[in-house]
């Protein structure tokens, strides 16, 4: 009986042994198991941020090719456009040799005999108005004449000097009209558009007829003005200048002749 025992002794601590060495095996396992999660997450966590970084790295790479792309089709359009401003230069200075060429053929076409005919033409409407301003310029000047005379005998004459300035200024832009008149004959020998120049050349033709005509009516009115002014100064038994009458006279016949 008392093998018994010790027998059933020897088994419950055979058992407990056990026992405890399956909840030490159990406590291992469960923290070799916490150690393996662990572990797991770890991994899990360096294989995102390895992947993130590889996904910046492939965005950064996609941005620099498309910056490289965008930097050469900009480059390519740049070029293009550089070939084609060269390609209308080159165009346009063949155009410019052409139309060169063709206004040179077309002065070559027009016949000397017609270049004639224009500049004899030209130059006869510019000797009808230039003798008509020597003309009106040698009334002028023997209007002045006449009142210098009178000045040095004590008159004066205020009103005349005034009427003279203002034939100068008339037969001064007369002038000018006629010099441009005569440039534009010129020019029109050889333009491409020869009526266009004759019809401006009229123009100004017209201007220095209506230069001349006021230049005559001052001329008229600074004799007419030269004898009132005298008149007023003499004594009322000498108020006749034949001279006067002559001079308004010459300048009547003057008018006349500018209206035909």
């Amino acid at each position: 009986m008392k093998h018994t025992y010790l027998s059933s002794v020897h088994l419950s601590l055979i058992l407990g042994i056990l026992f405890g060495f399956l909840i030490l095996l159990g406590g291992v396992y469960s923290v070799s198991a916490e150690e393996e999660v662990t572990s797991a997450d770890q991994e899990s966590s360096e294989v995102q941020r390895t992947s993130a970084s590889e996904n910046k790295e492939r965005m950064e790479q996609s941005r620099q090719e498309q910056k490289e792309n965008k930097d050469a089709r900009q480059a390519e359009l740049r070029a293009q456009q550089a070939e084609k401003k060269a390609e209308l230069t080159e165009r346009k200075e063949a155009v410019t040799t052409e139309m060169r060429e063709k206004q040179e053929e077309r002065k070559q076409r027009l016949s000397e005999e017609r270049k004639e005919r224009v500049e004899k033409y030209i130059r006869r409407i510019i000797q009808r108005f230039e003798s008509a301003i020597e003309r009106i310029e040698g009334f002028a000047m023997r209007i002045e004449s006449r009142k210098v005379k009178l000045e040095e005998r004590g008159f004066s004459f205020p009103k005349t000097e005034e009427a003279l300035l203002n034939i100068e200024e008339a037969l001064v832009t007369a002038r000018r009209s006629v010099a441009t008149a005569l440039d534009l004959g010129s020019t029109m020998l050889i333009d491409e558009n020869p009526r266009t120049v004759f019809e401006e050349m009229k123009q100004v033709l017209r201007d220095a007829h209506t230069d001349i005509k006021e230049a005559h009516r001052a001329t008229v009115l600074a004799i007419q003005t030269l004898k009132d002014e005298l008149v007023a100064q003499l004594p009322e038994e000498n108020t006749t200048d034949d001279s006067d009458e002559e001079e308004s006279g010459d300048a009547e016949e003057t008018s006349t002749t500018e209206s035909n």
